[in-house]
């Protein structure tokens, strides 16, 4: 009798331990999904460079190849216009110039593979070659951009210093006048 009472007492004592224990675990269990929806959720609506839009199923249309082209090309003339500014303006570039035909070099081999990708007759290889494509594309532009920020950067800081730098010269001949003005008989 004092064997099968333990065993009762610890049936009972175990069945509530257990149930608590499964509960507790599936309300981990459904935070950690929560969790996990969300961080996806916020992680996907960060993601730099969604694929490119389909006309059906893993096929890209001619027009967004085209349109990436247009992008990636407009992205390299407007660096190459922003460092030409510049140094029209007479800042300090540095090897900013070199960055520049980096970039370009970069534009036109993606500019090549997406003709390549255009011209590619099976869709699904055609459709992932884009998709790889794209977020090249789109890092390219952030490099594009970040360096056009480089050069305006350039342009603001070198910019009071060029004013003064322009201003000395026109001071010294302020300043000299009034002494140049006696000996030349105020012609000056």
């Amino acid at each position: 009798m004092g064997a099968s009472a333990g065993t009762t007492m610890a049936d009972g004592v175990g069945w509530p331990i257990l149930l608590a224990t499964f509960v507790a675990l599936a309300l981990v269990g459904a935070v950690v999904r929560l969790v996990g929806v969300a961080v996806v959720r916020l992680v996907g609506s960060r993601l730099p460079a969604p694929a490119p839009p389909t006309t059906g199923p893993q096929d890209v249309d001619a027009a967004t190849i085209v349109r990436m082209r247009r992008q990636a090309q407009r992205s390299v003339d407007d660096v190459e216009r922003s460092l030409g500014a510049a140094q029209a303006r007479g800042c300090p570039v540095g090897d900013l110039p070199s960055m520049v035909a980096c970039l370009a070099s970069t534009g036109r081999q993606l500019d090549d593979e997406l003709r390549l990708a255009e011209a590619e007759p099976d869709a699904e290889l055609r459709w992932i070659w884009t998709t790889y494509l794209a977020d090249q594309l789109h890092e390219h532009r952030a490099e594009c951009a970040a360096l056009r920020r480089t050069v305006r950067r350039l342009e603001l800081a070198d910019g009071p210093n060029h004013l003064a730098r322009a201003g000395d010269p026109l001071a010294t001949e302020m300043e000299a006048g009034p002494a140049w003005g006696a000996p030349y008989g105020r012609r000056i």
